[in-house]
């Protein structure tokens, strides 16, 4: 499915605007463990979820945190660093206090986070993702090509994002940022 729109992320607010355009108009807004689905003047949609906004790669690029994945000071720690050619692969176990997480293997070219692998508990691969093109924008290094593969029982799921017109420290877009949102 192809879904278009321009994302527009508030570090301070901790506050993630989608606004998307195709294949229809909506706003999803994500703010703190609130999701708000918006069609037109009406909320569709509200749910509870985990806390999102800094698990994405917005969060990481502007903490400097994506070349590692925003693994370093987490769960995880380096279990071991090896060079296969170009790449430079890290592999992150997660501590004792979190046995239900698996394995994560990042690779990086130039010192710029180009892969990650995501396994489960058991060692099976469950995702993929690759980061390309890479573009500085205001000192901070962006890939404006992801790709992501996930393994589901039905088989493997893509999804490709294109990014394209970043901007960091927007304050022609203010009514983007300060979004609306209900009961807020």
């Amino acid at each position: 499915m192809l879904v278009l729109g321009r994302a527009y992320y508030d570090k301070g607010r901790n506050t993630l605007i989608y606004d998307i355009r195709f294949p229809e108009r909506e706003v999803w807004a994500i703010r703190d463990t609130s999701l708000f689905m918006v069609k037109g003047e009406k909320t569709e949609q509200t749910r509870v979820i985990d806390q999102y906004n800094q698990s994405t790669i917005f969060h990481k690029i502007l903490e400097g945190q994506l070349s590692n994945y925003g693994l370093q000071g987490s769960v995880y720690a380096v279990d071991r660093v090896e060079r296969d050619g170009e790449l430079v692969i890290t592999t992150w176990k997660p501590s004792q206090s979190a046995p239900m997480l698996g394995t994560i293997l990042t690779s990086t070219l130039d010192n710029q986070l180009y892969g990650v692998v995501f396994m489960d508990a058991q060692g099976a691969v469950i995702g993929r993702q690759l980061f390309k093109d890479y573009v500085i924008v205001r000192g901070l290094s962006v890939p404006t090509g992801i790709i992501r593969v996930f393994y589901r029982d039905t088989g493997e799921e893509y999804q490709v994002y294109s990014l394209s017109n970043i901007v960091i420290n927007n304050p022609g877009n203010e009514s983007k940022y300060n979004y609306p949102l209900p009961g807020m």
